[in-house]
């Protein structure tokens, strides 16, 4: 039998880390976006797109949840 409390307890605890890690996500993407401008160094410009893809992944498994 599962726990309803539990499973509701996660769920708000998993959603709102995701909020949270989105959130921080965006603050660094813009740090990211300034620091590729400025230097339009390949490899700031690698880490940028690696961290949209980041936001977005977690992104898609906040709207899966």
């Amino acid at each position: 039998m599962i726990d309803s409390d539990n499973v509701k307890g996660d769920y708000d605890y998993s959603r709102e880390t995701y909020y949270q890690l989105i959130e921080k996500g965006k603050e660094s993407l813009e740090l990211a976006i300034r620091i590729a401008e400025e230097t339009e160094h390949p490899r700031a410009i690698e880490v940028l797109a690696g961290m949209i893809k980041n936001v977005s992944d977690v992104n898609d498994k906040l709207m899966d949840l």
